[in-house]
């Protein structure tokens, strides 16, 4: 399952190819902060222009354009907007920044910062993980398989309807300035497409993108275990995301290691069992999901296959001392 997800938008992977891109870069990050907000955004900011920062942006709309002095009251009405402005003061701040020099544009860059970090944490408060009830809706009559052919397992159909679901059912080319793009779509209102950004980004390892995913409410873990089983399985035991699992994963890293120790091909199941043994070693298991992992490892000591049998009993006795 090589993300067989179907998308219209920028550098999304299209169905039945593999690292395909169509590619169509954002503009610059002036242009993109230029954008309108969406109207969810104003409904919980509000639009009326009355208070502090009604203030601070007559003071600097006095100016012209590239003249605003360096003083207490102009620095005062810029540290304002940014602290209580609204998406009508980022158009403002915005050609400030882009006209003014010294330390007045260095105040609009802070303050400008700040107002468009409050608007996306607004954004993201507004965005809502994938219920249980859209995911068994999604899964309802489709049966996944991986590209080797073999159908996944419930908890790997689970993750993988999870992520899905939470990315739009799309994901993008990674870029190397990911969070700047994944901010001005946000930014934009865009929040799938900034979503796939960070996913794109968790992908090839960057998971400081992971708490970005994590600021929408999302499971980090789930989002991994989705990303890890969508791709080939040729790659799965290279990829950073199989590493993460095995150092950070919990309940229900264990619960989906534990399926495909079952099921796959001896190799699939020996990582499988592999994974398991590193994820009791790592100490971070609570004593249920611990036992649940060695439960699986016992299982595989009667593996029909002779080499994950001795990885099993292996595992095992390394485990036990």
């Amino acid at each position: 399952m090589a993300f067989p997800w179907v998308c219209s938008h920028r550098h999304f992977w299209k169905w039945g190819t593999r690292h395909a891109f169509t590619s169509e870069t954002p503009g610059s990050t002036y242009e993109a902060m230029l954008s309108i907000f969406t109207i969810t955004i104003a409904m919980l900011l509000g639009t009326a222009r009355a208070g502090p920062a009604d203030g601070a942006a007559a003071v600097l709309s006095r100016y012209p354009r590239g003249a605003v002095p360096l003083n207490e009251i102009t620095l005062e009405a810029i540290a304002e907007l940014g602290a209580s402005g609204s998406e009508d003061d980022v158009s403002l701040l915005a050609d400030l920044a882009a006209h003014e020099v010294g330390g007045v544009r260095s105040a609009v860059a802070f303050a400008l910062d700040e107002l468009t970090s409050r608007l996306r944490y607004a954004s993201r408060s507004l965005y809502s993980e994938p219920s249980h009830r859209q995911i068994h809706a999604w899964l309802d009559g489709k049966m996944l398989v991986d590209d080797t052919g073999r159908t996944l397992g419930v908890e790997e159909q689970r993750a993988v309807a999870y992520t899905r679901i939470a990315l739009g059912h799309g994901i993008c080319e990674h870029t190397p300035n990911w969070k700047a793009i994944a901010h001005q779509l946000e930014a934009d209102g865009e929040s799938f497409h900034a979503l796939q950004q960070y996913a794109a980004a968790v992908l090839v390892g960057e998971f400081d993108a992971l708490v970005e995913l994590e600021a929408f409410g999302l499971r980090g873990e789930r989002m991994v275990l989705g990303l890890f089983t969508s791709l080939p399985a040729e790659r799965q035991q290279s990829s950073p995301l199989l590493a993460w699992l095995q150092l950070h994963g919990g309940t229900e890293t264990v619960a989906l290691f534990s399926e495909r120790s079952t099921g796959g091909s001896a190799l699939q199941r020996a990582f499988s069992l592999d994974s398991l043994s590193q994820l009791i070693r790592s100490g971070n298991l609570n004593r249920a999901t611990t036992a649940k992992a060695r439960h699986s490892l016992v299982t595989s000591t009667r593996d029909p296959h002779a080499a994950v049998r001795t990885l099993a009993r292996a595992a095992l006795v390394e485990i036990d001392g």
